[in-house]
């Protein structure tokens, strides 16, 4: 199981975060983070295929890859922190829930 902590840091609201890819048993996602919200994804994921996630903000859709098609995970665990300027940060996540 992934678990990603999504931080609404911007004055922007997020339209949209998922998860996409060929490694993902079923799919995930959220819609409308406001400003200064945190939401919680998570996803069962296949030892085969890939990881991705799709963030959909004020016109802009950024894809990136967390998980290459047989590579393991590097933390089941992580933080997006989304920040003004279009700037996406991902860090460990030491917090459970």
């Amino acid at each position: 199981m992934y678990k990603l902590t999504i931080i609404n840091a911007s004055n922007i609201v997020v339209d949209s975060v998922a998860f996409v890819g060929s490694g993902v048993s079923s799919p995930a996602g959220i819609a409308l983070l406001r400003p200064g919200d945190t939401d919680y994804l998570e996803a069962e994921v296949q030892r085969q295929g890939e990881l991705r996630i799709q963030i959909s903000q004020s016109g802009y859709q950024i894809d990136s890859l967390i998980k290459k098609t047989s590579a393991p995970l590097d933390a089941e665990q992580q933080r997006l922190t989304i920040h003004a300027g279009n700037r996406y940060i991902f860090s460990q996540d030491s917090q459970q829930r």
